[in-house]
């Protein structure tokens, strides 16, 4: 299999600022994660892999920095340095068994976050999420794959991707292609459909997306 589960698990700890990608650290609480993941075979010759991933730690709002005024507002004591810090918890596990020409792809997570409400407060509450991927793999010489596959997610809760922790409920669906005519290469094509709902502003909306890389 070009891209299997491996032979071995896994056990990582991890320790970092936090705040996202090309952001730098905004308080001295580093966030703290740890996985573990197993591999093992079916008597069948069927391959799983399974694994669960948590983290915890404090996030700061960096475009929220009052109680009382600003389309955002900090539900709690804004700090002496001015953010709104919250409390980023998340628990998930996730199953996979690649293909045997079918494979399928589980993940779920849980947790809690920041997330800015309707009444313009940032507060921490309850997230969750997951998706289901579905694939099939046509081996049509000695290494060369095409694989399509289908998948169907959906995410309830904060969005740290926004400086105020926008909500965003999102449902998104995923369709591709990988072609791999060998080890060395391999080609994706991929439209991508998303539903999301800003439950701050009750506003609606849906966008597509169609692209495709190559790499080696």
């Amino acid at each position: 299999y070009h891209n299997g589960p491996g032979d071995y698990g896994n056990v990582a700890v991890q320790m970092y600022n936090g705040q996202g990608r090309n952001a730098v650290d905004h308080n001295k609480n580093k966030h703290f994660a740890g996985k573990v993941s197993y591999p093992f075979e079916l008597p069948n010759g069927r391959l799983i892999d399974i694994g669960a991933h948590a983290h915890t730690g404090i996030w700061d709002a960096t475009g929220v920095t009052s109680r009382t005024t600003g389309a955002t507002r900090c539900a709690q004591a804004v700090r002496e340095d001015g953010y709104c810090g919250i409390r980023d918890e998340r628990l998930s596990a996730y199953v996979w068994t690649p293909p045997q020409p079918w494979g399928i792809m589980a993940e779920a997570v849980v947790g809690r976050g920041p997330e800015r409400g309707s009444d313009g407060f940032l507060r921490e509450q309850s997230l969750y999420g997951g998706y289901l991927q579905g694939n099939y793999t046509w081996r049509y010489s000695d290494t060369g794959l095409m694989t399509p596959y289908l998948r169907y997610g959906e995410y309830y809760g904060g969005s740290k991707n926004s400086t105020s922790g926008a909500n965003y409920d999102s449902k998104t669906v995923n369709a591709g292609l990988v072609w791999e005519p060998d080890t060395h290469w391999r080609f994706v094509a991929e439209y991508l459909f998303k539903h999301g709902t800003n439950a701050a502003s009750s506003e609606s909306n849906a966008e597509s997306l169609t692209f495709a890389q190559g790499q080696q």
